[in-house]
């Protein structure tokens, strides 16, 4: 079994030198001390439904309950937990340690927000069929043997590699798919030969966030014989290098290579332009940019 305490001093230094090592008992609950506060170890009551204190008096000053030992509420034959002030900004517990509630009735459970760690098995064997949490690091068997549990929950840490995994495994697929648009748009391209229409210099204008604060944004195309350039500038002063490239128009559709060799497109709906690929410029509402 890991030590408790060490897990509970490396992961959050929280923990230090114990100022008491006795145990100590107050109202229904055992304890021992900690810097950062309590540790319950136990539960001396028979009463099936536990209020977990967010925080415990002891000679008129309050005490936070900072974690949950292991085995601390096994086997009571409990039927319901609940923790004080749930919705409590206030709560200091982390940790809840391995085996804690193992062994139980629980059906329903919701945690405090401000716990980081669940121990291996610390809701094993239990009668769970909800579980409301939003935890760093949950053990994989942490809710093992709950049949009831269909959806078993994860910590975040699990979820952002599961997120990040998944992001992986679609680049190849996304990259496929990239290269065969841009091979579409790039024939489309040079089937439209010389054909640069009828089209006149476009702007438009946003806010955007830069440096910390609000600032309005101008933007403007202008078309040449064949060739565009995009230029930005800020109501502030501020003048980014422009883009460049050259277009193709076919039908109400305007085909741009970028001289970075990004293909982009663009429709045009009576006077207005809409550039296909709001990233390809700073709109990022992908609005209508009118025709000047």
């Amino acid at each position: 079994m890991k030590n408790w305490l060490i897990i509970l001093m490396g992961l959050l230094t929280l923990g230090g030198c114990v100022s008491n090592p006795d145990v100590v008992r107050k109202g229904d609950f055992e304890f021992r001390f900690e810097e950062s506060g309590v540790v319950i170890t136990g539960y001396t009551s028979t009463k099936k439904t536990v209020v977990i204190p967010r925080y415990i008096w002891i000679r008129s000053t309050a005490h936070d309950v900072v974690g949950i030992a292991d085995r601390a509420f096994a086997n009571l034959g409990l039927e319901q937990v609940s923790f004080e002030e749930i919705d409590s900004s206030y709560w200091r517990i982390r940790i809840i340690g391995e085996q804690a509630f193992y062994g139980n009735n629980l059906v329903n459970l919701t945690l405090p927000s401000s716990l980081i760690l669940i121990e291996s098995k610390a809701f094993a064997n239990n009668q769970l069929t909800a579980v409301s949490c939003n935890v760093e690091v949950i053990a994989e068997d942490a809710y093992a043997n709950n049949p009831g549990l269909t959806s078993v929950p994860i910590g975040q840490s699990t979820r952002q590699k599961l997120q990040q995994e998944e992001y992986a495994r679609q680049q190849p697929v996304l990259q496929v798919e990239r290269q065969a648009e841009q091979e579409r748009l790039a024939d489309i391209y040079r089937k439209a030969g010389n054909s640069f229409g009828n089209l006149r210099n476009t702007a438009w204008s946003y806010g955007a966030n830069l440096g910390g604060s609000r600032h309005t944004i101008n933007e403007r195309l202008d078309f040449g014989d064949g060739n565009y350039i995009l230029q930005r500038t800020s109501t502030e002063g501020t003048r980014w290098n422009p883009y460049t490239g050259t277009f193709r128009v076919n039908g109400d559709t305007v085909f741009f290579l970028s001289s970075e060799g990004e293909y982009n497109t663009g429709t045009i709906i009576g006077n207005a332009l809409t550039i296909n690929d709001a990233a390809w410029t700073w709109n990022k509402n992908g609005t209508f940019h009118r025709i000047q």
